[in-house]
């Protein structure tokens, strides 16, 4: 989010930016009968542990939205006074434009004098409950904290929940994207087991905390590969001085130790080294 904050600061205001995408996790993947089933596996197994993670994302989603609804179905009078939410939204109508080149339509609204933040600049996506509307999701193209009038783009979804939000707040959660789809893939693979399909021996393993296993083969060339670029020194010598410059690799047993060059310099019996 700090790196997608920052390009948003500095681009062009002669660039035409499309519409932020609010991305859902697929609540039409059924889960319940893959985790009962994963769950009969043994208590400490693989397909025990997919079971539970099946769903962390939704739980995840659940655990930074539930809050926010809760509040924001609270009285007006004590959200007024918090900057995150906007209170007792009045519709000032519909609008029909064109977005990308396609027909969309714009509910406009305003509110009453209220501390704003202006985080609502920058993060567009919301949540919203209204009269009769639970829990609304959506997309603010446009938003004048000065003036008290915003845009919200109207969906067909919108227009099936058959209300209108009456309070808003940002929705700052980030999504999984395609994580929860390749869960729910991998447990279907276990489920469903399909010898052309079967699941991977990697993500069998990372589930069940196996720890990294090398070859001999692979041992020996780590080996070789060590010994031969342990440094790596030309020298060059006349009649008063011989200097040795060694270029020594990083110990891989100690991260923390920097490639470092010294130069050695040995004239008639001293010695001293300088780290460049």
């Amino acid at each position: 989010m700090a790196l997608r904050d920052w390009i948003v600061a500095r681009r062009p205001d002669e660039i035409e930016w499309r519409d932020a995408v609010l991305e859902q996790f697929d609540t039409s993947l059924d889960t319940d009968d893959l985790v009962e089933r994963l769950k009969s596996y043994g208590e400490h197994s693989a397909e025990h542990l997919l079971g539970d993670l099946l769903n962390y994302w939704r739980r995840e989603r659940l655990a930074n939205t539930e809050p926010k609804f809760a509040q924001a179905a609270s009285d007006f009078a004590m959200l007024y006074g918090d900057p995150d939410f906007i209170a007792n939204l009045s519709f000032q109508g519909f609008e029909e434009v064109i977005s990308k080149g396609a027909p969309a339509i714009n509910a406009h609204f305003t509110w009453l004098e209220q501390p704003v933040s202006t985080i609502f600049n920058e993060k567009r996506n919301i949540l919203f409950t209204g009269v009769g509307v639970e829990r609304g999701y959506g997309y603010l193209p446009e938003i004048d904290l000065e003036n008290r009038a915003l845009t919200m783009r109207w969906r067909e979804r919108h227009e099936e929940a058959g209300g209108l939000p009456s309070v808003l707040t940002f929705d700052d959660y980030v999504g999984p994207m395609e994580k929860p789809g390749v869960l729910f893939h991998l447990a279907e693979q276990i489920v469903h087991p399909d010898p052309a399909d079967p699941p991977s021996r990697v993500s069998m393993a990372l589930l069940a905390r196996e720890r990294p296993v090398s070859s001999e083969a692979s041992v020996r060339r780590a080996d070789s590969s060590a010994t031969t670029s342990r440094a790596r020194c030309d020298g060059s010598a006349n009649s008063m001085r011989v200097t040795l410059r060694c270029r020594v690799r990083r110990d891989r047993a100690r991260p923390t130790a920097a490639r470092t060059l010294f130069t050695h310099s040995l004239s008639r019996g001293s010695v001293s080294a300088s780290p460049r």
